[in-house]
């Protein structure tokens, strides 16, 4: 098999992004995800389909304390919840979990489809103590190569 630059194995996978019903996403994350329990303050739910098949999904709303947690994190700054938004969950078919790229696939398009259809400064997440495999290229490109222990 062919190794892509991104460290992707195999032919290059292109996602689509787009909106989808609460309750698909709810059913899939149900389905696949470890934790059942939804976060209470959601936005938008996001599918991501390669071709025309739902491979994972994002939900993206606040935790339970928005403004306290933006101002948290950046104090000397005014910035208010419309500022931020937050990955509440963030779940892909089983065959997708443990690649090296999947997940950085679905951070880069989560992000841009963010800029093109929102006004939010900031992407937050917190990790649940699950271990991350993204790629040597995008913890570099992240900044967390040196910060966080992958």
């Amino acid at each position: 098999m062919s190794k892509t630059a991104s460290g992707q194995v195999g032919p290059k996978l292109r996602l689509t992004v787009r909106e989808i019903p609460k309750e698909q996403a709810v059913s899939f994350i149900r389905q696949y995800h470890y934790s059942k329990v939804m976060p209470r303050l959601n936005k938008y739910h996001l599918g991501f389909f390669v071709d025309s098949r739902l491979c994972g999904v994002v939900v993206l709303g606040w935790g339970t304390q928005p403004l306290q947690t933006i101002r948290k994190i950046f104090p000397r700054h005014e910035l208010v919840t419309a500022d931020y938004i937050e990955i509440g969950k963030m779940c892909f078919l089983p065959e997708y979990n443990g690649t090296k790229s999947f997940g950085s696939l679905v951070i880069s398009a989560l992000v841009k489809w963010l800029r093109e259809n929102t006004d939010f400064l900031f992407l937050y997440t917190l990790a649940d103590g699950i271990p991350l495999n993204l790629s040597d290229k995008d913890q570099k490109w992240l900044g967390l190569k040196d910060t966080f222990k992958f």
